[in-house]
């Protein structure tokens, strides 16, 4: 797996339009970061794009496509590759643990997790939309007194709402 993960140090390749990428690691230090920008047609196959924007046009194919923040406190050996560094108490935490002796806090342990982050702008499925969005849009201009009977029948066909 070609290797130009923010953890190296290296920049990335050089793509030409219609480049197909398999099993490349372009992870980024920051979320939602550009990458292969000007660049058409490209196509991404097994690939680890955590934090990486790529070009509208681009097929993903069973490739790791998130965003994530990055957490110093998990990761201290990142911050010399460009995880900013954080204070024990960051946004990150997810629990805490108290240690009190005779009354007096004396410590606090902090548990942290990298947590993901929307993508600036989401690329969805057709499908999606049509599955999921106008049922929805249609449901919430009705009111359940409007259509007493909605089955899973004709969930998805506003016009058949109150008939059985």
């Amino acid at each position: 797996m070609p290797n130009y993960a923010f953890t190296r140090g290296l920049s990335l390749p050089t793509a030409t339009n219609g480049q197909t990428f398999e099993g490349y690691n372009f992870m980024q230090v920051t979320p939602n970061t550009d990458i292969f920008v000007g660049v058409t047609g490209l196509t991404f196959k097994k690939c680890n794009l955590i934090n990486c924007k790529v070009p509208g046009d681009a097929i993903i194919e069973d490739s790791i496509n998130i965003q994530k923040s990055l957490c110093a406190n998990l990761h201290p050996e990142w911050v010399a590759k460009g995880v900013p560094s954080e204070v024990e108490n960051c946004a990150h935490v997810t629990d805490t643990d108290e240690i009190w002796i005779d009354g007096v806090l004396v410590d606090t342990v902090y548990h942290y997790e990298d947590t993901t982050v929307p993508p600036t702008a989401m690329i969805l499925p057709k499908m999606f939309f049509a599955s999921m969005l106008f049922p929805v849009l249609f449901i919430i201009g009705k009111t359940i007194t409007d259509n007493p009977v909605i089955t899973r029948r004709n969930i998805f066909n506003p016009f058949l709402w109150g008939k059985k």
